[in-house]
């Protein structure tokens, strides 16, 4: 009986211990999950996020994008058509004129002179035809009957002589051979030569023939005159823009133009100028949007050459018509063409680069000692041609390779890092 007694008060301690065991069970669960969720965060700051994308097969699109103005396809210069002083310029470059708009006129006074010279200048060359044509008459006159025909026969001997002299010194002949041909070329000469009065015929028919070639550019030459003295302002032949004026007021123009004219309803040009990569892909034919003020064409390419004034840079060269705007305007040029197909296109941003070359991180899975990681894999890759969004690599990576494309902060080979669920 007293053995039972004293058993009785042990199971309240026994009690206690139990709870407190419990608690203390309870607070290292607790504790185990906030060092998880501290764990897991943890993880979250120091592992790299990074956002993915597989290589896709297609084309890449090349734009160029260049700016330049407005040209006259074509000019037309104007001439002084008389050494004197200007007196008024009345045509500016870059204005337009309609036909019959005074371009610039002369000093009144010098056109009287001009005008008295340029007639004197014509009789002059009047008279000397008239001594010509009597020269000649008399050289006729004197010479003997059948003169000519006989001097035609004699003429024909000396040029087979001459050809047989040839031949022989091409055939490379002895120099006795050499020498009988000469001879024989020779006395063909003298004999020719002895006609009577016929070189003095052609001598005076050649100098009719400078003669009346001078009077016909000396009436050419008044009639220009005449214009000019008539009406002494010198005016548009038709509606056009002007492009240079080469004379002020007071200057004595030469021969050379003194304007150019472009014609309103002429055609314009349009030439840019691009880097020699930008233009490698293009070709005449190829379509570019072009835009003027406010309003945007399609024309094909004209032309594509080195640029002369700017090295490594390549001219591509449109034409226009009249109605696309004036010579001077500003143009902007957009080009857009497609390449040919690759297997391995990728964003710019998933392409890196250092001094050993182009690179990318593919990312792998991979089970280690804590479980589950997802690491990077740097592969070097050789770029073969880009455009402004994409470019196209080959070696290293697979169209089955997940590729970093962006990642909130600096990568290196074999980082751990956690891909963003897009």
């Amino acid at each position: 009986m007293q053995t039972e007694k004293a058993s009785k008060p042990t199971a309240r301690p026994r009690r206690g211990l139990r709870r407190a065991a419990g608690t203390a069970l309870l607070v290292f669960i607790a504790l185990m999950a906030a060092l998880t969720l501290a764990n897991r965060t943890l993880n979250e700051i120091a592992v790299a996020q990074v956002s993915v994308v597989t290589p896709q097969r297609g084309a890449l699109e090349k734009r160029v994008n260049a700016s330049g103005q407005l040209g006259a396809a074509e000019v037309w210069p104007v001439y002084a058509g008389a050494s004197l002083h200007v007196e008024r310029v009345y045509a500016r470059a870059g204005q337009t004129v309609a036909a019959g708009d005074p371009l610039f006129a002369f000093e009144a006074g010098e056109l009287e002179e001009f005008l008295l010279d340029e007639r004197k200048a014509m009789e002059e060359a009047g008279r000397k035809l008239q001594e010509a044509g009597r020269a000649f008459a008399y050289a006729k006159a004197d010479m003997a009957a059948n003169a000519l025909e006989r001097y035609g026969i004699a003429q024909a001997r000396v040029d087979r002589a001459l050809s047989a002299y040839d031949s022989a010194a091409e055939q490379g002949a002895p120099q006795a051979a050499l020498d009988s041909r000469l001879n024989e070329l020779e006395s063909a000469i003298r004999e020719r030569d002895r006609i009577s009065g016929v070189r003095d015929y052609f001598e005076k028919e050649k100098a009719l023939e400078k003669a009346e070639q001078d009077y016909r550019e000396a009436l050419l030459a008044y009639g220009k005159a005449e214009r000019v003295a008539q009406n002494a302002v010198v005016t548009a032949p038709y509606d056009a823009q002007v492009i240079s004026v080469d004379i002020q007021p007071g200057s004595m123009p030469s021969a050379a133009a003194v304007m150019t004219l472009a014609r309103l309803d002429g055609e314009l040009e349009l030439v840019v100028v691009v880097g020699e990569e930008e233009a490698e892909d293009l070709e005449t034919g190829d379509m570019a949007r072009i835009t003027i003020g406010s309003h945007e064409y399609q024309y094909p390419i004209l032309s594509l050459a080195p640029s002369p004034q700017h090295a490594g840079k390549t001219e591509i060269g449109f034409r226009l018509p009249a109605s696309a705007g004036r010579s001077g305007m500003s143009a902007s040029v957009e080009i857009r063409k497609r390449t040919r197909s690759y297997d391995l296109l990728l964003p710019l941003g998933a392409l890196r680069k250092d001094s050993y070359g182009y690179y990318v991180f593919v990312v792998t899975r991979r089970e280690g000692a804590l479980g589950a990681e997802t690491t990077v894999t740097r592969m070097d890759v050789a770029l073969v041609e880009q455009d402004s969004a994409r470019a196209a690599v080959q070696g290293g990576v697979s169209p089955r390779d997940s590729i970093v494309a962006r990642g909130d902060r600096e990568l290196h080979d074999g980082d751990r890092v956690r891909v963003k669920e897009d």
